[in-house]
């Protein structure tokens, strides 16, 4: 697994959607995930991390499922 931009990433789940918009959608879904914010407690993470690590995005698909 490669490391991935915020943005490609919110263009996976919410692809439909304009760029800004899946990016705002993204991000109301993963803060509305407890689960997700305290496993990334564990890692590295900031509010506006511009890439995500294979880490994080493992953490990210087990919370979120698979795009």
């Amino acid at each position: 697994m490669k490391p991935i931009t915020f943005s490609e990433l919110a263009n996976l789940y919410f692809g439909e959607y304009s760029a800004v918009w899946a990016r705002k959608q993204m991000l109301r879904l993963m803060q509305a995930n407890p689960t997700l914010m305290a496993e990334f407690a564990g890692v590295p993470y900031r509010h506006r991390t511009f890439r995500f690590t294979p880490r994080q995005l493992e953490i990210i698909y087990e919370q979120l499922g698979e795009p």
